[in-house]
């Protein structure tokens, strides 16, 4: 069974962040609230959100991605697969794995502020 996991944040109908792990992605529900919080006050740096993740054990060090619109945090890799940034907008799909598939994944509509 496999324990990857994705959380995808929505704005506006668009991806904003994907925050990817290959391992531990059943402790995603537990990272989502932290990042949801985090981003609703204006944080944007994917290295927080990162941070975030790796400290409620969504992913580890190794196998955890975060990516924006613009840029990407790639420990587990030398660069960014171009496979994650063609499918960035697609809030469903997990590029770690080439048919998409996930096993945890929550998608978070942000709404804009008041």
């Amino acid at each position: 069974m496999s324990t990857n996991g994705m959380i995808s944040i929505v704005k506006n109908g668009e991806t904003i962040v994907k925050v990817i792990a290959g391992c531990d992605g059943y402790n995603a529900e537990s990272a989502t609230q932290e990042i949801i919080e985090y981003i609703a006050m204006g944080g944007e740096d994917l290295e927080d959100i990162y941070e975030i993740a790796v400290e409620k054990k969504f992913g580890c060090k190794d196998c955890l991605t975060v990516l924006g619109k613009k840029r990407s945090l790639c420990k587990g890799y030398s660069s960014e697969p171009i496979s994650y940034r063609e499918t960035f907008d697609d809030p469903q799909f997990n590029p770690r794995n080439k048919d998409g598939s996930v096993e945890y994944l929550f998608i978070i509509p942000m709404k804009e502020k008041l």
